[in-house]
């Protein structure tokens, strides 16, 4: 699935580039992305964050990086961070729900920014949810909305009880799961 951003970032010179539509594995047709900027967000949602960790990832040439990284940025895909450290960029749907009580995307995924590591439970969590640096947060954190809260998913889908976080990548629905429920997944809703 292509990520809603990319229809809307990209220009009309890489519209008709990119015209060719390629059938994925169920049916759907979708646009080809140029492999180098798909690696290179794939290195970074990985966790790569500095163009030689993106470089000695992907193994692609220096030269390929900075142009697909340039671009990128170009479409606000990826955003160049204090000591020249990448990260995700892609606009946040508008929300249509709220978080309530909710804060497993707080647990479940890393923040680089406050140095928490992933399946960790954040120092800034309230009781009863919510976040103590609300104000404060890291962009990972304000550019973070998760598929449920963006609406495109039912009440049964709602992180805290369902033990899983989905949310969207470049081209992809990714889902993380809590590792306190790691069966959960396989049930059904």
């Amino acid at each position: 699935m292509q990520h809603p951003a990319l229809a809307d970032t990209l220009s009309p010179q890489s519209r008709s580039r990119r015209s060719r539509r390629v059938p994925d594995d169920i049916g759907i047709c979708r646009h080809r992305i140029p492999a180098a900027k798909k690696t290179a967000v794939r290195a970074v949602e990985s966790g790569a964050t500095t163009t030689k960790d993106i470089i000695g990832v992907t193994r692609l040439s220096r030269l390929k990086i900075e142009r697909a990284l340039g671009t990128l940025e170009k479409q606000k895909l990826l955003v160049r961070e204090r000591q020249g450290s990448w990260a995700l960029g892609f606009p946040v749907a508008p929300t249509v729900k709220q978080c309530g009580s909710c804060t497993l995307c707080c647990k479940v995924l890393e923040v680089t920014d406050l140095g928490k590591p992933v399946n960790t439970v954040c120092n800034h969590i309230l009781a009863g949810g919510g976040c103590e640096i609300y104000h404060e947060r890291p962009r990972q954190c304000r550019s973070f909305s998760c598929a449920w809260l963006q609406g495109h998913l039912d009440v049964g889908w709602f992180p805290a009880t369902a033990g899983m976080v989905p949310h969207f990548g470049l081209d992809t629905l990714n889902v993380q799961v809590d590792l306190e429920d790691l069966r959960r997944w396989r049930e059904e809703a």
